[in-house]
């Protein structure tokens, strides 16, 4: 167990270091939308069935692209970035990929 946490420290490491860095999402402009007015905040809780079905349908935008939507009477926006899954994880894509993440606006 400890290799396996050592083995994906030293990913993330040097991940970073190779890894072009990406302004953080609230200093990017929207791309096709216009800015979303309000602070971002990560989910906290489990993510809505409603949040996952419309962030599906967002995977074939360009990286950084932005879209803001209400869903059930909360505004989110949807941002594609890259994220990253370790080695043996199951249900999505190992290693980096593009990906969309969710934020709540308040």
């Amino acid at each position: 167990m400890l290799v396996a946490a050592m083995a994906f420290a030293w990913c993330v490491i040097s991940a970073e270091k190779s890894v072009p860095a990406i302004p953080a999402p609230q200093a990017r402009a929207a791309v096709g939308s216009s800015p979303a007015a309000g602070q971002r905040t990560p989910i906290r809780s489990a993510i809505p069935a409603d949040v996952i079905a419309f962030a599906k349908t967002l995977m074939n935008l360009p990286m950084g692209a932005e879209r803001v939507r209400e869903i059930d009477g909360q505004r989110y926006v949807f941002v594609l970035e890259r994220h990253y899954h370790p080695p043996g994880f199951v249900g999505a894509p190992v290693g980096w990929h593009k990906g969309v993440t969710a934020y709540e606006l308040h």
